[in-house]
């Protein structure tokens, strides 16, 4: 079964908050907490991947908390794929055959890149601000 790590989903709620809720000011992690159900904790583990690629920023001090760096309508799913656990791979043959011991004759493996392309493409049209609109 392909899963979608949770951390991805909290990811969309906690950046669908901050559209809107931190316009004109931030949110603390806190406050995104207990709107969206996710412990603060978990929050806290995921921010510093997401400001680092630029998609949140934070705000020192008094009154401080994070804020959009850009419009949901530039970030896509994948970029919170990649921002999070890296490119989406199916299966791990699909970058470097040393992960399989059959890679010279193997039957699928051209399937799984198909099937793979299909899915990093899809993530990259799926922007957030459309998961917004269709919900």
């Amino acid at each position: 079964m392909l899963r979608i790590p949770r951390k991805i989903d909290y990811t969309i709620r906690v950046l669908m908050e901050l559209e809107k809720g931190a316009k004109k000011a931030p949110l603390s992690l806190k406050i995104i907490a207990e709107r969206n159900n996710i412990p603060e904790k978990y929050l806290k583990q995921i921010m510093p991947y997401l400001e680092a690629r630029k998609i949140v920023k934070s705000v020192k001090g008094p009154g401080g908390g994070y804020m959009l760096s850009r419009s949901l309508k530039d970030i896509s799913l994948y970029d919170i794929f990649d921002a999070l656990q890296g490119e989406v791979e199916i299966v791990p043959c699909i970058r470097d055959d040393k992960f399989c011991f059959i890679a010279d004759k193997c039957l699928t493996k051209s399937i799984w890149v198909d099937l793979n392309k299909k899915i990093n493409n899809f993530l990259k049209k799926k922007k957030i601000h459309k998961i917004l609109e269709e919900g």
